[in-house]
């Protein structure tokens, strides 16, 4: 079990098997996250939301 501080909202999430990269989402603030392991520390970073850009086809 791993216990981080959420970067926006400052709440205690714990996450019993992170994943380097894995994106989760605070329960408390709802903030999109990305887990991170730098060495032997776990970190949450803020995740950049990738924009969608549909094309749209003509016909």
């Amino acid at each position: 079990m791993v216990r981080l501080e959420c970067p926006v909202c400052e709440e205690e999430i714990e996450l019993e098997a992170p994943e380097h990269g894995e994106i989760i989402e605070c329960s408390w603030c709802g903030s999109k996250l990305m887990v991170r392991r730098i060495g032997k520390q776990w970190l949450l970073e803020v995740a950049e939301e990738e924009e969608s850009h549909e094309k749209e086809e003509w016909l």
